[in-house]
């Protein structure tokens, strides 16, 4: 368990508590809570599933399109991306099995020889191409805006 203060203690109790209610079969012995985020609070169990829980109805309401968009795109990119395993009722939180990397910072891109970071752009240039083609043929897309 991460070292946490007592009102982060309790967010992470109440969303733990939402997990087990919904699933369960569930269990695990450690947990990570995360509120870095300005859209969702993540709670990530043994080092293995990531749980997303949107902050407000907005993106709520969302997450149904997130999850259809990247079920959309599961088989046409050349990276990982998460699939939802867990969908809570009501789609109002959800889990999948945690895409082990390191996020790429501005720090991290600059720390990779020339060639590496052309590769790494010519990959993040194909992700967006083939989200760009998307947008304009799949159904999923439709559902969100601009």
């Amino acid at each position: 368990m991460s070292m946490l203060n007592d009102n982060t203690t309790d967010a992470a109790n109440r969303l733990l508590t939402a997990i087990a209610k919904e699933f369960p079969e569930l269990k695990w012995s450690t947990y990570l809570y995360i509120d870095e985020g300005w859209d969702h609070e993540v709670i990530i169990l043994d080092e293995a599933i990531v749980f997303r829980f949107p902050t407000d109805n907005e993106y709520t309401a969302k997450l149904k399109h997130e999850i259809a968009v990247l079920e959309s795109l599961r088989n046409k990119l050349g990276v990982c991306i998460p699939k939802y395993k867990y969908i809570a009722k009501h789609s109002a939180f959800g889990g999948y099995k945690l895409i082990k990397g390191q996020q790429l910072t501005k720090t991290r891109f600059s720390e990779i020889q020339s060639s590496g970071q052309a590769l790494v752009a010519e990959q993040l240039a194909e992700f967006l191409s083939t989200i760009h083609r998307q947008v304009l043929n799949d159904e999923p897309f439709a559902s969100v805006s601009p």
